[in-house]
């Protein structure tokens, strides 16, 4: 599937499409020491500015909020190929992120992929907890095959699963087979400043794989 490079805005999210033919993503890190790598807003409320210092260490991204109406969600997101594509056939099952809550309003925060541009996807919670001026690291482990209730038991969930009036998203396995986008996003209330360093997409080791099926097969049992 190919797709070409531009700047899309649908329902105040904006998407940035590189040229590619969907295969594999690269498991790898970027630390924006130099620049912002491609990471672009997630929505028209976002700003991505690039920080030479102050990361974890060195260079990172900074998203704040643009309070113009209408107001979105904040973040940063990538469609780079590096990050994009599908994960089952590379392996990927880890996802990492270092993040600085630079004020004290945050209220959610959250990793997200979707399978396209006007097509809504799945996220995962990071953390409960926002403290500030500090950087944490926050990562994910996941089986890109999961059915979705195996996903959900997890804790995965769909952009419907937030707003109700969302549409749809696909399968989850459908999703991590072809990512069009991954994405860091932040809900707040008010004027929101927040740090990104070091995303980084991984093969889990081996043993983490058989415990992530062992856990969810009990999770799932429990369900009434």
């Amino acid at each position: 599937m190919e797709h070409t490079r531009g700047l899309f805005s649908v329902g105040g999210l904006m998407v940035v499409a590189w040229p590619w033919i969907t295969l594999g993503a690269v498991p790898g890190v970027e630390t924006f020491d130099t620049d912002t790598a491609g990471f672009v807003p997630n929505t028209t409320s976002s700003v991505v500015v690039h920080a030479a210092g102050g990361g974890n260490p060195d260079g990172h991204i900074q998203t704040r909020k643009d309070l113009t109406p209408p107001v979105y969600d904040i973040g940063a997101l990538t469609t780079d190929p590096d990050f994009a594509g599908n994960y089952a056939a590379a392996g990927i099952g880890a996802l990492s992120v270092d993040l600085n809550f630079m004020t004290d309003n945050i209220t959610s925060a959250w990793v997200r992929f979707r399978p396209g541009v006007a097509e809504n996807g799945w996220r995962y919670p990071l953390t409960n907890s926002f403290p500030t001026n500090v950087w944490n690291t926050y990562v994910v482990n996941f089986n890109p095959t999961w059915t979705d209730l195996q996903a959900q038991a997890a804790g995965w969930l769909t952009d419907k699963d937030i707003d109700p009036l969302a549409d749809p998203s696909p399968p989850f396995a459908t999703v991590m087979a072809d990512v069009f986008s991954a994405e860091v996003r932040l809900a707040s209330e008010g004027s929101t400043v927040a740090g990104i360093d070091n995303f980084a997409i991984a093969v889990p080791e081996p043993g983490m794989i058989g415990l992530l099926a062992v856990g969810i097969a009990a999770m799932l049992r429990r369900r009434p």
